[in-house]
């Protein structure tokens, strides 16, 4: 049988928003693993509660059956040196709220991301390599988990 999901991708990538629409859950439930967004802030705090709210309702259910992977933490707001104080709290808060589930290192709030957009370079080609670690830490992530999937797949049909 045909398989979607599994014979025409190997990662696809969907963002989709915290409310509980029916595109959130028809994405969560999809799903094999989670990335979850998080703002640095004290909204981002509420919408990621619920969202591991949504998830645990649909475990539940065995309506989702994945795992998160990561609260990927995002507008972490900086004053040159020093981390902005609701920034901090908030970080903190996702990994009491995450009960051990990997927090990301958090994406600054920065217009370098635009700039790098916009001119079709990379961060470290614009001089700023140390923005590019959260992306790099999410990718050695979905790496490893690929090349576990791509074994254990390839284990099933020797087997």
């Amino acid at each position: 049988m045909y398989n979607i999901k599994r014979d025409l991708f190997d990662v696809c990538i969907i963002d989709s928003p915290p409310q509980r629409t029916q595109i959130c859950l028809t994405t969560v439930v999809a799903a094999d693993e989670l990335l979850i967004p998080a703002e640095a802030s004290s909204k981002g705090l509420h919408s990621l509660v619920r969202t591991l709210q949504l998830v645990d309702e649909l475990r539940a259910v065995d309506a989702f059956v994945g795992s998160i992977l990561g609260i990927v933490p995002f507008r972490d707001k900086w004053m040159g040196r020093t981390q902005a104080k609701r920034s901090c709290v908030s970080i903190q808060d996702m990994k009491e709220v995450g009960q051990g589930i990997w927090v990301v290192p958090s994406i600054l709030e920065s217009e370098r991301y635009k700039q790098a957009i916009d001119t079709g370079k990379t961060l470290e080609e614009l001089g700023y390599p140390d923005l590019e670690l959260p992306f790099q830490k999410i990718i050695e992530v979905l790496e490893t988990k690929w090349l576990l999937n791509k074994t254990n797949t390839t284990t099933r049909i020797v087997d």
